[in-house]
């Protein structure tokens, strides 16, 4: 959200408060959606879809990857209502 930078030559520390930081950062996050998905797929696939372990991963990976295919549209209309 924020930053500190210095300009060449000072000691003096500036602090930036970046725009639209919710936003960016959501706009990458599937690079983190995308390992948690291939985490839970292989933790799913190693238990089993017939244990209760194996049961909850391939369903918090559904979850993932519904959340993953919809964010980007959310993001898309939240940036074209601005």
């Amino acid at each position: 959200m924020i930053s500190r930078q210095r300009d060449p030559g000072s000691r003096r520390e500036r602090y930036l408060l970046h725009t639209d930081v919710w936003y960016t950062s959501f706009v990458h996050r599937d690079t983190l959606l995308s390992r948690w998905l291939t985490t839970l797929n292989t933790g799913a696939d190693a238990l089993g879809g017939n244990t209760p372990g194996g049961r909850r991963l391939a369903e918090s990976a559904e979850f993932l990857a519904f959340l993953r295919k919809e964010l980007g549209t959310l993001l898309e209309r939240w940036h074209n209502s601005r």
